[in-house]
């Protein structure tokens, strides 16, 4: 009888760590199946923060000399000089115009900020 139940509890628990282990990653929070908590690599984040630069780049250019488009509109707002920030290296420009935005008290517009100016959809 002990042997019985030895063989049906070795069964269980070599079940439950076959699941555990089928399941791998999906099964643990912070994992990639929960899209909200997944963690960026180095390489991703670097990445992004290009693409977050690039199109920053873009807009200074495209639009930052004129006050009436959303772009030139909040650089106005944030004491910002279109101009000097095109002089400057782009990592720099970007660097100066995130921390004013990020120090913008009002967190809706910080958002429209983030979006309009660096094509970003949440603080980071």
């Amino acid at each position: 009888m002990k042997k019985e139940a030895a063989t049906v509890l070795v069964c269980l628990v070599g079940g439950a760590v076959f699941t555990v282990l089928a399941c791998g990653p999906a099964a643990s929070p912070g994992s990639s199946a929960n899209p909200q908590a997944q963690q960026r690599t180095p390489s991703e984040r670097e990445t992004t923060l290009a693409a977050h630069r690039e199109y920053f780049q873009r807009e200074l250019i495209e639009s930052g000399h004129d006050s009436e488009t959303r772009v030139g509109e909040y650089l106005t707002v944030l004491e910002l000089d279109w101009r000097q920030l095109q002089t400057m290296p782009i990592d720099q420009a970007y660097t100066r115009t995130h921390d004013a935005v990020m120090r913008f008290p009002d967190e809706r517009v910080r958002r429209q900020m983030l979006l309009s100016l660096f094509d970003e959809k949440e603080d980071r």
